[in-house]
Parts: structure tokens; C-alpha cells; sequence
């Protein structure tokens, strides 16, 4: 999993320009996935002309000979604290899984940078979800078991054990059987208890390093007491065999986490001897990340006024207000500052025009669909206040050249 050959790392900005990087390495341009899948994207979503797309992170080029890593386009944005406040978030967290992709089979990124180590943000994501997969009564299922009985008969005799251990053995009041336990035992369990130990262990030594201390905040260590009676995994995570039961289906997203950070702990372990810092290959989608960001302020200062990704005829919209009625749209575009896109207006418009829309917003006589629907453009302003409702509800600027579409600016986290 090492290369012989001398691996570069090239530094680039988000939306930034690498066609020289490309050009000076001898890689031609490869088309991007059309169902924009992020799990496919490849060097960070670049378009032809060499200019990198709405992704940050480290990832390779050119696997084994070139690696690139790009940072957020806005100085020193404190992404990470970005990503802890929606996990915070009820609203944000079940979404975030979508904002961000490691390419775990593809081999580690020796990078001294430690802001550029996404194990710290899987961490964070997989204890959040555990907490509230433990909130419930954890998943059982029947376990084969082998046991030296003492004076009673359980499940089925093992002649040939029991003959070598007790009979041979002069041990007449024992009986070797197999039978099934219904156990909290089983491998998924083991699964999530060994995940959850080595990510509390890599949690903790990140604790007061960087950014991420304020999301220490939520606390973990108390989860141990839900895996009493539950053992750890010894093998391989790849060959633990689990099974998918439709009654448990909020495990899902836990064990896809809990095997991610299995196989990056066990990477580290084969590379223990080497100096070098070693992080998996990952992209982070800004646009979402930003999206799910206002979501989670927007949804704690305005409560259940305000619902996600609501579909109408047209297409879903970002956000809408049921309570004031406004169509919102969140744009990563720090261009609102000054001017605005025309597609976004237009984009914003039809939304508001969409009867699926309208009647999500109680707008459902020919009477109330004759007004102009407000719309909103949320953007993000590094000189934006921070967020709350009376900010929302009156500091929004007109956009002179339409009516009744406004913008917003949110000021993002810095790193200090």
C-alpha cells in the first residue's frame, strides 16, 4: 500500500485554477460523473479549462505519483466548525453523510498539515449518530454459542466434545453443548463498540489541538455504559459478515461509519513505522456543507417554520418559510456581496412561481397565488452579524433590478 516513487502534493484554492498543474505533470482532463455522484468526482470536480469546482480536501491526481490539495476559498474559514455545528444540529446531521467522501480504498496521503486530517470530522460524525442510535433499545440476534454446561441440557448435545472433555476426563457433571442465544452480542454490536473505543481514543488526543475543541461540547464518554455485555471485533472488519435487518434500519449509517474508521485505524497500523502523517484521500463539498450550515442556524432560530429540500412540480427548493411565506435559496457564492447571478434569479423565481411550492406555503386560492412570493438569497458574508431571528427578519437587502427578491449575508466560522 506504500509507492516506491516520490509522491508530490500540489496546493491549490477551491474554484482555483490547476490547468498548470496539470499541464507541468502530464494528466489530461478526465470527464466528470453526470449524475454528479460525489463518491465519482474526480480532482475536485474539475471543469475543462482546469478550474477546480465547490471541494476542498486532499486527494490524488495521479494515485502514487501526485496529490492535490485544495483549501477553502475563503481565508481561514473554520470548515471544521462548520461541519460540528450540523452535527449538532437534529435538522442538519442526518444529511451530513452526503457533504463529504473518503476514498478508503485508495491509498493514504502523507500530509504534515494536521487541518487537513478528516479522521477528527468521522469521529465526530459516527459518535453523533451513535448517540442517538443508543438513545434506543440496541438490535439482538440469535448467537451461536458453545458451552461446558454444569448438570443441565441446553440446545444440543457436541458428542465428540463432550466425550474428549468430560466423559475421557471423568467429569460426569458436565454436558458440552450448542444452542442459540438471543444476545445485544452480536457482530454489529462488537462492530460499533470497537469503532466507538478507537474513535473516543482519537477524539481525545485531538482535544485542545485545533478547531475542534468546541465540539468537545458533546459528550461521549458516557455511551460506554450502553455496551455492556457487548465484546469487541477481533478480525478483519472486512470479513465480519453483517446482516441487514429491516426493524434496525437506523444501523445503517452507524456501521458505514464504524467500518470507515476501522479500516483508517487499521491503515495506521500497518504504516505505524513510518514518520509521516497519513490521511485517506477525501473531498468536501462546500455548497452543501453551507447549505446544511444555514439550515442548522436557520432551523434553531426559527424552529419548524422553516423546512429543507421541499419538492414541488418544478424541483425542490433549498428552504421555505411557511410561517412569513418565502421561498430561500442558499448560494456558496461570496459574489451577493456586491452583485448577484442571474441563472440564481432566475432559478429563485421559478421556484416561487412552482404550485407544488406554492401550496407548501398555503397558498392555494387563485387570490393568494396573484401575489409575488418573496424570495430569499442566502449567501455567505464574512462581515454578516451573527445569526439570529431579528438579523433574518429585517437586516435581508433588496436586489434593486427585481422585486421582492431579497439576499442575506452569514458570516461563516474563522479560524483565529
Amino acid at each position: 500500500m506504500r509507492h516506491d516513487k516520490e509522491v508530490r502534493v500540489e496546493s491549490a484554492r477551491e474554484q482555483g485554477n490547476i490547468s498548470e498543474i496539470l499541464s507541468r505533470n502530464g494528466i489530461t482532463y478526465r470527464p466528470q460523473p453526470e449524475d454528479g455522484d460525489i463518491a465519482k468526482i474526480w480532482a475536485f470536480g474539475l471543469k475543462p479549462g482546469g478550474f477546480l469546482s465547490y471541494y476542498i480536501g486532499l486527494a490524488w491526481l495521479e494515485e502514487g505519483r501526485l496529490a492535490l490539495r485544495a483549501s477553502p476559498k475563503v481565508d481561514s474559514l473554520d470548515y471544521q466548525r462548520m461541519f460540528a455545528e450540523c452535527l449538532r444540529s437534529p435538522a442538519a446531521a442526518p444529511y451530513l453523510g452526503s457533504a463529504y467522501d473518503i476514498r478508503i480504498d485508495k491509498p493514504f496521503i502523507a500530509c504534515p498539515d494536521e487541518a487537513f486530517d478528516i479522521t477528527p470530522l468521522v469521529v465526530l460524525h459516527y459518535l453523533t449518530v451513535l448517540r442517538d442510535l443508543l438513545s434506543k433499545p440496541l438490535r439482538k440476534d440469535y448467537l451461536s454459542r458453545e458451552e461446558n454446561l454444569k448438570a443441565k441440557l441446553k440446545g444440543k448435545v457436541m458428542l465428540s466434545a463432550h466425550l474428549a472433555k468430560n466423559v475421557f476426563a471423568q467429569r460426569p457433571d458436565r454436558i458440552m453443548c450448542r444452542y442459540q442465544e438471543f444476545s445485544t452480542d452480536c457482530p454489529e454490536n462488537r462492530l460499533l463498540h470497537s469503532a466507538y473505543r478507537m474513535g473516543l481514543g482519537c477524539l481525545r488526543s485531538w482535544h485542545g489541538k485545533n478547531s475542534l475543541t468546541p465540539a468537545r461540547a458533546m459528550i461521549f464518554d458516557d455511551l460506554e455504559r450502553s455496551f455492556d455485555g457487548i465484546g469487541y471485533i477481533s478480525n478483519a472488519v472486512g470479513r465480519i459478515r453483517l446482516k441487514h435487518n429491516p426493524l434496525y434500519r437506523e444501523y445503517g449509517e452507524a456501521l458505514r461509519l464504524a467500518k470507515l474508521i476501522m479500516r483508517i485505524q487499521g491503515y495506521r497500523d500497518l504504516a505505524a513505522t513510518s514518520q509521516e502523517r497519513l490521511v485517506p484521500p477525501y473531498i468536501i463539498d462546500m455548497s452543501k456543507l453551507f447549505e446544511l450550515y444555514v439550515l442548522a442556524l436557520m432551523r434553531a432560530e426559527l424552529g419548524r417554520s422553516i423546512r429543507f429540500q421541499s419538492s414541488g412540480r418544478y424541483g425542490a427548493v433549498d428552504f421555505i418559510d411557511t410561517e412569513r411565506r418565502i421561498v430561500i435559496d442558499a448560494k456558496y457564492k461570496t459574489k451577493y456581496g456586491e452583485d448577484y447571478v442571474i441563472e440564481d434569479i432566475r432559478q429563485v423565481s421559478g421556484y416561487a412561481r412552482d404550485v407544488g411550492i406554492l401550496n407548501k406555503l398555503g397558498l392555494r386560492s387563485e387570490e393568494e397565488r396573484d401575489r409575488v412570493v418573496d424570495c430569499l438569497i442566502i449567501y455567505p458574508d464574512p462581515a454578516a452579524p451573527d445569526f439570529d431571528k431579528r438579523y433574518y427578519e429585517k437586516e435581508s437587502m433588496g436586489i434593486k433590478e427585481f422585486y421582492r427578491i431579497r439576499k442575506l449575508g452569514i458570516r461563516l466560522p474563522i479560524r483565529t
